[in-house]
């Protein structure tokens, strides 16, 4: 699947990590009315982190069974305020377990208690497939052994007793449904509860620490910055890119300096690599707001002529713990990790390699201080083309990020940490390329382009 994401601003500025799943899965229970279960009937429940209102008219929850190609249709109806929650009453059991708190939508689908999947649609039409790819996709998930999910596998399987619930009361925001969920005594939520404010979300994949995700914090800016106000919609197209829409006349220009100048604010200042919007220490941005270990900011560019042009637009977050390849004192864009090498492979499996890498847009790194990255009004994706696994999840794993990707108020920002799976299969060393083309809103500046070699090596 590709996704592309439009989005209409005021000024150039931050696109919310959560603003392409406005409305999230938080809690699921299938096990209503069986033998031992605390309600009396199966329930999902639905969370809206954002800012502002969002009216689901017309959208439906759509449940099939864990291999299922055939979905059940709830239709959805009203508003869900921001930070709040919207109860979803689905099918009754034998009559066990006590009642649920009022719903606020009233369903009759029968879930399985142990493993399913459930899809968040902006329409009421009834999707068709075992993992259905459509435009109006508002989130997927699954749990137990189902075929379709969010990131790289379902949450856990569930039971009579448990359910999958998002964790930080729905905020959890990493973009795999494993690490999102955990299962726990179910405890449905209707809108008529507390209203919750996510913080910026640290997501992960895997085992490795989060990534740097330079969003905008509720902390006050040292200096004014507009507010800009946020619109998006996900579309299907044959090519992901992420694309902004903006007045290139209001957009900031980082100036030359090495000296971070309001360091835990949000936003990328001059002389900072990220900023988390908070001064703790044990994230991937640290108390500082200069990249450290386990990973570098790599450029993407081995001509340093081209780096000075290119480079700082486009670039690449590799999560090395060891063995990172230097260049002049900077990472060079072919980095290497052995096969079962736990600084940097993720998958214990022999003949597989997989690496966490993060895609960046204008993030200058200390190496380069002198670059001054113009605003990027879109970028696509042009390598791994090949339709072959894992070249084919690899694409759809960097696409799924990009379409998240958040940005500062100055256009700077990484996705996520992705996934990226290389093969060896028999052979001694294997490679993945990964290639990204960046439009500037500047119409007489060249566009950019940044590539990532990946090599696995027994």
């Amino acid at each position: 699947m590709v996704v592309s994401i439009a989005l209409s601003l005021l000024a150039l500025c931050a696109l919310s990590p959560r603003t392409l799943h406005a409305v999230v899965v938080s809690q699921v229970y299938g096990g209503g009315g069986n033998s031992g279960a605390p309600f009396d009937r199966d329930f999902v429940e639905l969370f809206h982190p954002g800012p502002q209102p969002v009216a689901v008219d017309d959208w439906s929850l759509q449940y099939a069974t864990a291999s299922g190609t055939s979905w059940q249709v709830t239709g959805l109806s009203g508003t869900i305020a921001a930070g709040s929650y919207l109860l979803v009453g689905m099918g009754r059991g034998a009559g066990a377990g006590a009642a649920l708190p009022p719903v606020d939508v009233d369903g009759d689908v029968a879930m399985s208690a142990a493993a399913g999947k459930l899809a968040l649609r902006r329409s009421l039409l009834p999707l068709a497939g075992a993992c259905p790819a459509s435009g109006d996709l508002e989130s997927v998930f699954g749990y137990g052994a189902a075929s379709c999910f969010s990131g790289s596998a379902p949450a856990p399987g569930l039971s009579n007793t448990t359910a999958a619930v998002r964790l930080d009361a729905g905020c959890r925001s990493g973009g795999s449904d494993a690490t999102d969920f955990a299962a726990a005594a179910p405890q449905p939520r209707n809108s008529l509860a507390t209203p919750v404010a996510c913080d910026p979300p640290t997501p992960t994949v895997g085992p490795l620490p989060p990534s740097p995700t330079f969003s905008r914090s509720a902390a006050p800016s040292p200096s004014p910055t507009p507010s800009p106000t946020l619109s998006a919609t996900a579309t299907v197209v044959p090519s992901p890119s992420f694309t902004p829409s903006h007045d290139p006349t209001a957009s900031p220009t980082a100036s030359a300096t090495t000296t971070p100048l309001a360091c835990g604010n949000g936003q990328i200042d001059p002389g900072e690599d990220c900023d988390d919007g908070n001064g703790a220490a044990g994230d991937l941005c640290p108390p500082d707001c200069r990249f450290t270990g386990p990973g570098r900011l790599v450029h993407g560019l081995a001509r340093l002529r081209r780096v000075q042009r290119d480079g700082c637009w486009l670039g690449w977050y590799v999560a090395l713990r060891d063995g990172l390849r230097l260049r002049g004192g900077a990472p060079v864009p072919i980095q290497q990790c052995r096969d079962q090498d736990s600084g940097c492979d993720r998958d214990p499996t022999p003949g597989v390699c997989e690496l966490a890498v993060a895609a960046c847009v204008g993030v200058v790194g200390s190496d380069l201080p002198g670059c001054r990255p113009p605003a990027v009004t879109a970028v696509a994706i042009r390598s791994p083309r090949s339709r072959a696994r894992p070249h084919r999840d690899n694409r759809t794993a960097m696409g799924e990020a990009l379409a998240q990707l958040s940005l500062s108020p100055n256009g700077a920002g990484c996705t996520r940490l992705f996934p990226v799976r290389i093969e060896l299969g028999g052979r001694r060393r294997a490679t993945e390329r990964l290639a990204l083309r960046g439009a500037p809103a500047d119409p007489t500046a060249r566009p950019a382009h940044s590539w990532l070699r990946l090599v696995c090596r027994r």
